[in-house]
């Protein structure tokens, strides 16, 4: 075994036994939440569904989602395959000369096996949040727009007194039609958001693993805030330290390594590689985005059934292809590092821009409830438009804060599915004055 598959295969077997312990852990406790919570739509009608948490939906999700159920499925496949090598007769190994590079190979099967599975909880883990938090930023700008149609109707209803009653010439007509064009706006916006709240539920619905008739309540009635400090480099060290898909490459190559021994101890003219007894193209590899977005994609993972040729023939390319493999494993370390990377700049310009509309909420705030309680009907010093504005004024900025608070907690989650874990977030039940 050269040096370089040597060192990969310690770290993928030292990393590799310290993921597998959390993964089960995660397995049981989501199991234990799934008993204790209805699993269909029933309790519409007999009882309110109970009000779930962030925590017990990501439970719910790791025991119930069918994409986890089939990723373990393969993990118990692959450990039957492991066992059912391991259970050859005592004198295998004197009829076909690979079957103890074969086991080595089917051990690491197991493990990258064990890899594909935290990835798919770490993915699963990361949607339900996604969603979750999407239900209730979707809740919130339905009360911003329930909060502006109720300060347009009183700018409308005094602005109609107003013209009805002929007190002031500076207020006309044309100030309550422009109001109802408002309004409706308002109306149509408030219903986007409806719509938005209810798609939101359905996604969280699938994230989860539940069906469409599940009973789902939330327990959060706005946007946390948890506040967060962490670097560049502390997220980019993180991910190369954790990410399952680098395990998962590692292992590969470590096995294209082995193949090389396996071909060189075979007689036979065409021999089999360990690609014959198992689907190594069953992790999907995302394809390059180059339209608007740039985002470059991944290598997928190569070896043919079957080498044919002599030994020192076939030999030759299993090299070649355990070369191309190690190009696997350096492009999955970069394209990890981008990830962490891009995850943590969108994590901090949300950061910035949070605290910057915040004060805008505020200032707007003050500046809108002034000037609504200003407007007099027989007072010319503040005009209808000026009122509007700054309640359309005050209505936006508390839109971009929400949206900039939702866009950090995504982020957040992202951080944490973008390390492995490592970037552990605890997101609060607690909620705070959500706009």
């Amino acid at each position: 075994m050269n040096p370089v598959c040597r060192s990969a295969f310690r770290r993928l077997l030292r990393l590799a036994t310290r993921l597998a312990a959390p993964s089960l852990v995660c397995v049981a406790v989501g199991i234990a939440a799934a008993q204790d919570t209805p699993a269909s739509g029933a309790a519409h009608g007999a009882a309110a569904a109970p009000k779930l948490d962030l925590n017990t939906c990501r439970q719910i999700a790791l025991a119930q989602q069918p994409s986890l159920a089939a990723a373990r499925t393969s993990l118990a496949t692959a450990e039957a395959r492991s066992q059912a090598v391991g259970n050859l007769p005592f004198y295998a190994p004197l009829i076909s000369r690979d079957v103890p590079i074969r086991r080595k190979q089917s051990c690491l099967g197991v493990q990258i096996a064990q890899a594909r599975v935290l990835q798919d909880e770490g993915d699963v883990i990361y949607s339900v949040t996604r969603t979750y938090y999407s239900a209730i930023y979707a809740q919130q700008q339905v009360k911003v727009a329930d909060e502006a149609l109720t300060y347009l109707d009183f700018l409308r209803g005094v602005t109609e007194g107003i013209v009805k009653a002929k007190s002031r010439p500076d207020v006309k007509e044309r100030h309550v039609l422009r109001l109802d064009a408002y309004m409706h706006i308002a109306q149509g916006r408030q219903q986007e958001a409806v719509q938005g709240v209810t798609r939101a539920m359905a996604a969280l619905r699938e994230a989860m693993g539940v069906g469409p008739d599940y009973a789902l309540q939330l327990a959060d009635t706005g946007l946390p805030f948890p506040k967060v400090e962490v670097t560049r480099d502390q997220i980019v060290a993180l991910a190369l330290e954790r990410r399952p898909e680098l395990f998962q490459a590692a292992g590969f190559a470590e096995a294209t390594c082995l193949e090389i021994k396996a071909q060189g101890a075979s007689r036979r003219l065409k021999a089999a590689t360990f690609a014959a007894a198992s689907d190594i193209h069953s992790t999907m590899i995302a394809p390059p985005l180059f339209d608007g977005e740039y985002r470059p994609g991944g290598l997928p993972p190569e070896m043919p059934t079957m080498i044919p040729g002599k030994k020192n023939d076939r030999v030759e390319q299993a090299r070649l292809l355990n070369d191309r493999a190690n190009s696997v494993v350096d492009k999955t370390r970069n394209l990890i590092a981008l990830d962490a990377e891009d995850t943590y700049l969108r994590f901090a310009e949300a950061s910035k821009q949070i605290a910057e509309y915040a004060k805008a909420v505020d200032e707007s705030g003050r500046v809108a409830d002034e000037l609504k309680r200003r407007f007099d009907p027989s007072d010319k010093e503040v005009g209808v438009d000026e009122v509007l504005n700054a309640g359309l004024l005050a209505t936006q900025t508390k839109l971009y804060y929400n949206e900039a608070v939702f866009h950090y907690l995504i982020t957040l989650a992202g951080l944490e599915r973008a390390t492995g874990g490592m970037f552990h977030v605890e997101f609060p039940a607690k909620t705070t004055n959500g706009q």
